[in-house]
This record gives structure tokens, sequence and C-alpha cells, in this order.
């Protein structure tokens, strides 16, 4: 598996946690909620996996800012081996042709701070 598609799995996490939460903001189609545009995402790969391998994908929030979001994910092989990690940058827009910021606010705010990291030693 490449990047690419590890950078897919990624995309695929955030949005089954966004519909679970029934946030759905990332693609644009209902104007009364804020899109998320990505503008930056990267993925490092560790080791191999293969199709049918089961994975688990993990996402956490790295950072929440005013406007801006940082996905961290990881990809786990079925013995829960490290294949890759990476993360994806999601700045909140009213809409695909206005590219305002908008602030994090309610229901999408709640739901992105329920998995804040929080690196308590």
């Amino acid at each position: 598996m490449n990047n690419a598609r590890y950078i897919e799995l990624f995309d695929s996490a955030i949005n089954s946690y966004m519909a679970k939460n029934k946030v759905h903001v990332l693609d644009g189609t209902n104007s009364r909620h804020p899109v998320g545009l990505c503008i930056e995402s990267k993925a490092t790969y560790h080791h191999s996996v293969a199709y049918p391998s089961d994975l688990t994908v993990g996402v956490r929030v790295g950072h929440l800012g005013s406007s801006s979001v940082r996905w961290e994910c990881a990809v786990f092989d079925t013995d829960g081996t490290l294949a890759a990690e990476g993360y994806f940058v999601h700045v909140f827009v009213e809409s695909p042709e206005d590219k305002t910021k908008v602030k994090i606010e309610g229901r999408l705010r709640e739901v992105l701070s329920a998995l804040v990291y929080q690196n308590n030693p």
C-alpha cells in the first residue's frame, strides 16, 4: 500500500467519525454548515500491509484552533504494528466558493474537542 492509500484511510476515518457524530462539514453539500478544506496532509510509511489485512485506523485531534483542526492519524496492522502515521489540517470556511474562515463553535467544537490529545506525563 502506498502513501496515497494511507491518506485515503485517514480521510475515511475522519469522515466516519464526523458522520457517526452527525457533524457533516467536510463535503460542502450543506450550505448551513462550514466546510473543512484540507490545506495540508502527510503520511509516513513504517511497515508494509497488504490486502486483505484487517487494519485499525486511529484518529485524534493534535491541535484545535479557532478555525482549523489538525487531525493526527495512525494505521495499525492486525498484530498492532504501526504501518503508517500522518496528519490532515482542515481549515473551516463558509463554502467552497467563499473561503472566508469561520470559527469552530457549538456542536462541531464539542465533537472535535472529544478527540483532543492531552499529553500529560
